[in-house]
Formats: C-alpha cells, structure tokens, sequence
C-alpha cells in the first residue's frame, strides 16, 4: 500500500500535509514500545500555486474577488506594484439637501479626496516586564505623493476579481494640487479641483479615478481600507456620515458640515507581482496564494506502526513587518474544495476543512516552520485515507496581547493585509526542501 500526500500552504498560509499508510488493525495509536526509526519523504517536484479569492459574486456592498477586498495598497515593494481605482457616480448628489444653486462655483470652498491609511502593524509598549527600557513604535509606513488621474472611463469591477490585474487607459493630465509633497497622514485629503468636481456633478454620470505613487514617494506598499472594510480598528477615528472607503469631502462657503459622496466601487491593481524563481514557492496574506505539495509515502513494513510524525518547511525570506502569529493545521476534503482551476473562494476552503492543532510564537526571527505530534492526535481518523490534504493557515483574527503591568497591541488581520513570504520548495535543495518526517517503530 502507498500514500500520496497533497500539501497546501494557505495565505500567510502554508499548505502542508502529512499522513499515516498501514494495513495494519492496531494502527498508529496502538505501537508496540521498542526501537523507533526516522523515514524522511520529500515532495514531488511538481507543485501548484492556488489563488484564494474572495466572494465571487457581486453584491450592492461587495465587489467580486480582488476588486471586494477589504484593503486598497499603493505604492511598491520590489517587483510587486498597485495602483488604486475608485469610481464615483454622480447620477444622485443633486438632492432635496444638496439643491442645484449649491453646485455654484461661488459655493464650492474646497473638494478633497480622503482616504483612510491602515494602521497595521502598529505596536504600542510601555516598559517592559524585564526591565525600565521603553519601546514606543509609531505609524512605520511610507509616505506617498498621491498623483491621480481621471480614467477613460470607469473601471469593471469584475476585471479586477483575480491577480495580478491591469493598468485601465487614463489621461496623462493630474487633477489633485499638492501632488510635488510627500504625505504621511493617517489620512490624507488631496485636494480636488473643483471646476472638474462641478463639471462632474452637471454631467449626473459615473467618473473613474486612478490614484499613483508619485516618484517622489518612499518605497514600499502602503494599505488604505476600502468601501468593503468592516473591521474599523484597522483605521483612525470614522466620523459619522463619513466611508471607510475613498470619498470626495465637499466643503460650501457659508455652510457647516461637508458633502461625503462615498466611492461606488474600488480597487487595488496589483499589476505586477513579483515573480519567484522555481526552487521558492509564495506566502501571501490579503492576496491569499497557496502553495500545493504533493508527497508520495511508501509502505510501512509489516512488522512497524507508525508512532508519530511531522512536518518541517525552511523560509527563504520573511515578510519584514510579520508579527508572532499562531499558526493552524488543518485537513481538507478535496471533495468539497476543487483547486483543480488554481483559484479556490475562502469559503469553500473554510467549509470543506478541519482545523486539527496549532503553533504559535511564530515570528519575523522564525527560519523554520516546525509540526511534530504523536499519534494521539490521529484519534480522529482511525481509517486514514490513501491521500491526504491539509493546510497550515494563519489565523484570520486581530491579536490582542496584554502583559502586565504595560499592555501590548497589535492590529494584524491576515485575511486583509498584503504581506508576501517565501518558502523553499520541491525544486530547492535538498536539505531546505519542506520535509515529512515519519517516525515509525
């Protein structure tokens, strides 16, 4: 009897899975004591890197795919890129409140366009428990200079549902003022010119906003929350009336309070990802890419049982800014979760698996990815299956720690938030090859 093994690593995800092959009855919770041997088994070098996508049907409040995300990034890290697009419909801002006389150029003081930076990663600490040295981490992300640009015409949500997306046509001409200075505000209001804003609302139609990383900008990607955000944590103060999304703020001469016409859709581009060589294999969070391994496991002689096993996967680089996290095992029933297409919905991948164990304290110091337990942990499936799938994922959840006497924070979705990570793969050398270890006796 053999076993072939599919291994998949989930966004900060790493697939993985392992499994026991015996015709034994007394199976793995059951070994008799004596001498144990070590059996390394390595994967096959071929592999899949799957796509793990968002809601893909659109709804009034929710964009397919990649367009639905609750993140919107800016900006450059490597050979990964995103610009964002935001369309506005200006068919319904002319209303019993806001009456035509109001669209005047004499009544327009100022239009600007927000946007709400998220406040990832962010830690807050007093002294800590060992000593009287203080840490004190502020906002650590780069500052842009936001050049945007009208489209064509408005961007299609739906060509935005996968990645890596595309640059739609846009007019060279830049519309905001400020566009020479770097920003690095929570949130940033860009000015608008309002004779175009007026242009706009007198026309009553749908506008498509292209929104760029200026040269003058600091390096790296920068997270804005989107129309879709719901976790409001992940930003400063909401202010009632306002969107989490990108929104035109209208302020009138004369009149209190502001116009907030919030975006009608929303998108990160992410034209360029960058592209690994073959011996590395993807971790993403926000643009969740899962790694699929497939190990092939040999019989185990007539006389041995298997007693325990695990599992270990060599990073080849860390996401900079990667928090200690814990990290999940879980199966997954390929007959309800068909990866056969690269791209697999979070839900279905959330229905049709199991969480088995997790590890935690897994952080940026962290080389390796070490899973070990003894065959008690197999209780569940006293007939294992010829192939087995699991996937070691992150935890999508916020972790809050608090020590005493200080609290810690820290804000970290990894269902939302774009980070990338590597891992050796099947085409790496040897010794860094994610390997299952089995321990039989």
């Amino acid at each position: 009897m053999s076993c072939r093994i599919l291994f998949y690593a989930a966004v900060l995800a790493f697939g993985i899975g392992l499994s026991a092959c015996s015709d034994k009855d007394e199976g793995a919770l059951h070994c008799p004591s004596g001498p144990a041997d070590t059996l390394l088994v390595y994967p096959r070098l071929e592999f899949a890197q799957i796509n793990v996508t968002g809601e893909s049907i659109a709804t009034p409040d929710h964009d397919p795919g990649m367009a639905g995300m609750e993140s919107l990034y800016l900006g450059s890290d490597g050979e990964t890129r995103s610009d964002i697009l935001v369309n506005f419909d200006f068919g319904s801002v002319i209303s019993e409140e806001y009456p035509p006389e109001f669209f005047v150029a004499d009544s327009i003081q100022a239009v600007y366009l927000t946007m709400h930076r998220l406040l990832s990663l962010v830690a807050y600490s007093g002294p800590n428990d060992v000593g009287s040295d203080t840490m004190s981490f502020g906002p650590m992300w780069p500052g842009v200079a936001y050049h945007v640009r009208p489209l064509a015409s408005p961007f299609v949500p739906q060509d935005y549902s996968a990645w890596p997306g595309t640059t739609p046509p846009a007019f060279t001409e830049l519309l905001n003022e400020g566009h020479e200075f770097v920003d690095y505000s929570e949130e940033p209001r860009i000015r608008m010119p309002e004779a175009r804003f007026l242009e706009w609302v007198r026309n009553g139609e749908p506008i498509g906003l292209m929104i760029q990383a200026g040269a003058d900008s600091d390096t790296g990607l920068v997270g804005f929350a989107s129309r879709e955000l719901t976790t409001l944590r992940e930003v400063s103060a909401i202010y009632e009336g306002s969107s989490t999304g990108p929104s035109l703020v209208v302020h009138f001469s004369g009149r209190g309070g502001a116009l907030i016409i919030p975006s009608q859709h929303d998108t990160s581009t992410f034209d360029q990802i960058n592209e690994l060589p073959p011996e590395l294999m993807h971790v993403q969070t926000g643009l969740r890419t899962v790694p699929l391994l497939s190990y092939d496991i040999p019989p185990l002689p007539d006389d041995s049982c298997l007693r325990s096993y695990g599992f270990r996967a060599t990073m080849a680089a860390m996401a900079p800014q990667w928090p200690d996290e814990c990290v999940a095992l879980s199966q997954v029933d390929p007959a309800r979760v068909d990866w056969s297409s690269g791209t697999v919905s979070a839900t279905a991948l959330q229905d049709g698996s199991l969480t088995l164990m997790q590890i935690c304290s897994t952080g940026p110091g962290s080389k390796a990815l070490d899973f070990s337990w003894s065959g008690e942990k197999m209780i569940g499936f006293p007939d294992l299956p010829e192939t087995m799938h699991l996937m070691l994922n992150f935890n999508d959840s916020t972790i809050n720690r608090y020590s005493q006497p200080y609290d810690y924070f820290i804000r970290y979705q990894a269902h939302m938030y774009f980070s990338q990570s590597t891992i050796f793969g099947p085409a790496a050398a040897l010794e860094d090859r994610p390997v299952l270890m089995l321990i039989t006796g």
